[in-house]
Order: C-alpha cells, then structure tokens, then sequence
C-alpha cells in the first residue's frame, strides 16, 4: 500500500494514458494508421520487439512518468542506472508476457469482449503474475541488491521468498495492472504489449 501512495501520481498518469489509446485506437483514424506501423514493427521484429517492448514500458515509461509527475528529480548515474537495470528486467518479463498472450490467444481467443478482456486479465492476475512474472521480476531486484550474486539467486526459490516478497508484490500489481491489462486486452492481439 505504501509503494501505490508513493507511486500514485506516476500510476494514474500511466493508466489515464492507456485508457485514453484504447479510446483514440477505436475513435480516430489516424491512430489506428499509426497501430498498424506498430502492429508490423512487432510481427516482423518477432522476439526483439517484445523485449524492447518491455523494456520500455518497464524502464523508460515509469521512469517518464515519475519525471512528468515530480516523483524523480535528479538524472544522475543512478537513475539512468535504474532505468536501464528496470528495462532489463521488464525485457525479461516482456517475453514471459508475450508467452502468455500467445498461450490466452490459443485458449480464449483473440477478441476484444468484454468476456473475453475479464478472463484474459482473471488468469494473468490470479496465475501468471503470482506464479510467473513477479517471482521473477522480484527474483532479479533481489539478485541485484545481493550484488549479482548468483547464489542469492537460486535461494529466493523458497517459500518464505514467495509468502514475504512474491505475495507482497500481488497489491501494488493489482492496483496498476488491473486496469493496464482491461486496455491491452481490449486492443487487437497484435498490439497487446
């Protein structure tokens, strides 16, 4: 709760933003033009895309937005060292992510329903982000705290990992990404990153 309060600003600024593509994707002929360059960019660049993809949106796009909205006011060598650090790690998870959609295409389809959007964004926040994406996320923030080492790597493989750092994690993810994911889901799966 205390990282939602203090990353507040930033969090509705990137979900205000998501909502209002979602609306201008399906209201404006000129951004569905633009969706489908970034549709081609993704198909042709396949696995390089999605981990550019994810980097930016976990590296560049928060860190913009703790700018934008005060949250970060100095650019020194440790924010850039953040936001390159953050966007490794996202790259990472953009290719889990990836996995995913691929896998809720196959089992729920591609459209956009409203059906279809809440089964879609039920497992993604009750399996994969538990199971999947924040281990692994928070697995390397640890890693990187323990000074890379490897060791601290495979010990966070536990359930005391999982019941103090993993669960812990479920809030802030679900008070950000519940409503990101009703804005992915609801556009065309090529655009889903």
């Amino acid at each position: 709760i205390l990282a939602i309060r203090h990353n507040l600003a930033p969090i509705i600024l990137i979900q205000a933003c998501a909502a209002l593509l979602v609306l201008a994707f399906y209201q404006l002929p000129s951004v569905r033009g633009f969706a489908e360059v970034l549709q081609g960019w993704k198909v042709r660049g396949g696995e390089v895309f999605v981990v550019g993809a994810g980097f930016f949106a976990g590296g560049i796009l928060p860190n913009f937005a703790k700018v934008v909205t005060g949250r970060a006011t100095r650019f020194d060598k440790g924010f850039w060292q953040e936001v390159a650090f953050t966007g490794m790690v996202y790259a990472i998870v953009g290719v889990e992510v990836d996995a995913l959609y691929q896998v809720q295409a196959h089992l729920f389809g591609t459209g956009v329903d409203t059906g279809t959007v809440l089964k879609k964004n039920l497992v993604d926040m009750a399996i994969f982000s538990p199971f999947i994406s924040i281990p692994t996320a928070t697995s390397l923030f640890e890693w990187r705290k323990a000074s890379y080492s490897a060791r601290s790597l495979t010990a966070n493989f536990n359930f005391q990992f999982f019941q103090r750092r993993v669960l812990t994690g479920l809030i802030p993810c679900w008070a950000f990404w519940i409503p990101m994911l009703c804005c992915v889901y609801a556009l065309p799966m090529n655009l889903q990153y």
